[in-house]
């Protein structure tokens, strides 16, 4: 379970600057993006010791909503596109 209650889909570790994630198999493409939006904005929101202050209050629910309008803005995820949404929330070279 994820902590807004639902079957969790993904679980990813940080370690030290790298990031390993575990994906439920069979996800649609856009499920697949928006959770990679979501498991790399959150991981590193928490990895670092200052984040941006437009992360250092999101919960859950705010993770997705940002990773749900990542996808709708950049399309489905990528590295070009998962490093926007890092720009785009402050991480600048972290």
């Amino acid at each position: 379970m994820d902590a807004i209650g639902r079957e969790a889909i993904a679980q990813t570790s940080t370690i030290a600057r790298e990031f390993r994630l575990l994906i439920r198999s069979r996800l649609s493409e856009e499920e697949l993006s928006v959770t990679l939006y979501h498991e790399i904005l959150e991981a590193a929101s928490v990895a670092i010791a200052n984040p941006p202050a437009s992360v250092i209050d999101f919960n859950e629910a705010d993770f997705e909503q940002a990773a749900q309008n990542a996808h709708k803005r950049w399309g489905s995820a990528s590295p070009a596109n998962l490093n926007l949404l890092l720009q785009f929330h402050g991480f600048q070279g972290q």
